[in-house]
């Protein structure tokens, strides 16, 4: 992505983070809505509890729950509701409205307005990575606004894990033009982890106008075309038909021949590259440059990203 462009999308998705826009949440990738997730958080002692009885008001209240792991209900008196999920509390506290003859068929909710515990941690491509306290219901943009927005190398990708099940991990795709939706923008429980990822980075070496390293488009994906734009395309002198990409596999790094000449003439696919790869095009009049060795290339893409800041 060019540098003008990557900050403008920085700026979108930091706007959209600033702005606070909440929405319903929707199925996450972890197979349960963020909903039911909360709905399965343990109360803990020091919680915030909101009690509601419909159409009961005086029934109502919010009380916080003691060491003890204890609260003070109207009518039912000290309860102990520590280790009960919400919606078990809930179902408890109907029961016994109606096994002391208090309501006939109660309707009761129970919600934590404000964790003691299960602080949210935020790391990654973040500027203030740490571990934020849980205040009631938030979404991902409020815990990324706290650690004061993504840095320039940030990716798009955003991974969330639960305490309850941390194998399990919701990868997060964020609005490219900074618009918030309920699948970018999912409700975050006390314990979760956010991971902001890094952007892939791509290396133009050889006769090219700016060599160095280059962060990739927000979706991930760059080609060779894109790539030679972002260098400010090739020299006069390149030798465009022998170019190579130099691309790290589980077994090594592997050569791909690619004819550039024939792809910017759109007679050759225009080849996706993936993160880490190295394109370079040799020098026409150097002939000991077209016979490079891999190592050798290597080491000029390194040398060219040490050289530039991005």
């Amino acid at each position: 992505m060019h540098p003008l462009a990557r900050a403008l999308f920085i700026a979108a998705v930091t706007l959209s983070i600033s702005s606070g826009d909440v929405r319903s949440s929707a199925q996450s990738s972890l197979g349960k809505t963020s909903v039911e997730v909360k709905q399965s958080t343990l109360i803990n002692a020091g919680d915030l509890l909101e009690v509601a009885v419909f159409e009961s008001s005086d029934l109502c209240t919010k009380a916080r729950v003691g060491e003890s792991g204890e609260v003070l209900l109207p009518l039912l008196g000290k309860v102990r509701l520590q280790g009960l999920t919400v919606a078990d509390a809930a179902a408890w506290i109907r029961s016994q409205l109606i096994k002391q003859r208090f309501v006939k068929d109660p309707k009761v909710t129970v919600s934590v307005t404000e964790y003691a515990v299960g602080g949210v941690s935020v790391m990654g491509e973040v500027k203030k990575p740490g571990v934020y306290t849980a205040m009631g219901s938030h979404r991902l943009n409020d815990y990324l606004s706290l650690a004061e927005g993504l840095t320039q190398q940030a990716g798009t990708r955003v991974s969330v894990s639960h305490r309850p099940a941390p194998d399990q991990i919701a990868v997060v795709q964020i609005s490219s033009t900074g618009r918030s939706t309920p699948q970018s923008n999912p409700l975050i429980d006390p314990g979760d982890t956010i991971v902001v990822s890094r952007a892939g980075e791509v290396y133009v070496v050889g006769d090219v106008v700016r060599p160095g390293k280059y962060l990739m488009d927000h979706d991930e994906q760059l080609t060779i075309v894109q790539a030679l734009a972002l260098a400010q395309g090739a020299n006069r002198t390149a030798l465009l038909k022998r170019a190579v990409i130099i691309r790290k596999t589980d077994t090594g790094r592997t050569e791909l021949p690619v004819n550039v000449g024939k792809v910017l003439t759109m007679q050759s696919t225009d080849l996706t590259l993936i993160d880490n790869d190295i394109l370079f095009v040799p020098v026409s009049r150097t002939k000991t440059a077209v016979n490079r060795s891999l190592e050798a290339i290597v080491q000029t893409a390194v040398g060219a990203a040490s050289y530039r800041a991005f």
